[in-house]
């Protein structure tokens, strides 16, 4: 989808766009491997997070302490901004006021029901 929508929205024929979407993910390999911080403009910036464990004493501090090492990805204000100004509709039908009359005892009115099909993304 990415391939086709950079060709579609480029001068770049379909072996130039996969040659950079290549070479992006070998950068990102490489900054892996290193250790080091990649930064792509307005759009995120990549660096690598080693998270340690808490030892009570100094003298515990060692190799074991460290977690496995991740790759911390923060947007930039561009892509922050337009995530505030995302607008999310949520139908809950549990939520209205008007609730239906009660049916036989039989049936099952716990979420997942008829009467409580639980919450709808729209």
């Amino acid at each position: 989808m990415v391939l086709e929508r950079i060709v579609r929205e480029t001068s770049l024929t379909e072996g130039d766009a996969r040659n950079v979407i290549i070479t992006l993910r070998n950068l990102i390999l490489e900054c892996a491997r290193m250790g080091t911080g990649l930064d792509l403009g307005d759009i995120f910036s990549l660096r690598v997070n080693v998270p340690s464990k808490m030892e009570e004493n100094e003298k515990d501090v060692c190799a074991k302490s460290l977690k496995a090492p991740r790759l911390t990805l923060t947007w930039k204000e561009s892509v922050r901004k337009a995530l505030k100004e995302l607008q999310v509709d949520v139908d809950n039908p549990a939520r209205k006021k008007g609730k239906k009359p009660e049916s036989s005892a039989t049936e099952p009115k716990g979420e997942g029901s008829e009467e409580h099909p639980g919450p709808v993304v729209r």
